[in-house]
C-alpha cells in the first residue's frame, strides 16, 4: 500500500519506490491510500454514532413514556452524515486531480532528496528498473532508461490511481 499526499511524487524515493513496487509485484498489487482518508473516516464514523445516538434516545424515550418522534435528529445525523460523504468526495475529486497532473508532469530531475548525495543510488536504481521490468532497451542510455520510465509512469499511473481508488 501506498500512502499518498500532494507531496509523494515530489520525493525521488518514494517515486522510486512506487515504481519499483508496480513494476516487481504489479499493478493489482498495489493499492493506494490518501493521506487524509483516516480524517474523514473519523468524521463519518462521528456523525454515524451521533445517528445512533438519536436512535437510542428514541428507544429510551418510549420506555419512560415520553413522546419523541425523532425527526429533527435523526435529519441532523443524516445530514451531517451526507455532508461528510460529499466533502469526501469533492476533496478527493480535487486530490486526483492534483496527484494526476504531478504523476503527468513527473521528471525524475524536479523530484526532491532529502540527501542530495543519495540521488545517484536512487536514479541508478531507477534505471536498472526501467532496463529490467519497464522495457526499456538494456543498450539504452541512462537518460534514455530514466527518460523510459518517466513516460511509463506519466501514461500508466493516472489510470492505476483512478482504478485503484476510483470515485468515493
Amino acid at each position: 500500500s501506498a500512502l499518498t499526499s500532494r507531496r509523494y511524487f515530489r520525493s525521488l524515493w518514494t517515486v522510486m519506490e512506487f515504481c519499483h513496487f508496480v513494476l516487481t509485484r504489479g499493478v493489482a498489487s498495489v493499492s493506494i491510500i490518501p493521506h487524509w482518508l483516516h480524517r474523514m473516516a473519523l468524521q463519518v464514523r462521528t456523525a454515524y454514532t451521533l445517528w445512533i445516538l438519536c436512535d437510542l434516545f428514541r428507544c429510551l424515550s418510549l420506555n419512560v413514556g415520553v413522546s419523541y418522534s425523532g425527526s429533527i435528529p435523526d435529519h441532523i445525523a443524516v445530514t451531517t452524515l451526507l455532508m461528510v460523504l460529499l466533502r469526501a468526495s469533492i476533496f478527493w475529486d480535487r486530490e486526483m486531480e492534483t496527484l494526476t497532473e504531478e504523476m503527468q508532469g513527473l521528471h525524475f530531475g524536479s523530484c526532491t532528496c532529502s540527501n542530495e548525495s543519495d540521488r545517484v543510488i536512487v536514479e541508478r536504481h531507477l534505471v536498472w528498473l526501467s532496463k529490467q521490468k519497464a522495457g526499456a532497451l538494456k543498450e539504452a542510455s541512462n537518460d534514455e532508461a530514466l527518460f523510459a520510465l518517466e513516460s511509463m509512469v506519466r501514461r500508466e499511473l493516472p489510470a492505476l490511481l483512478r482504478a485503484n481508488f476510483g470515485r468515493i
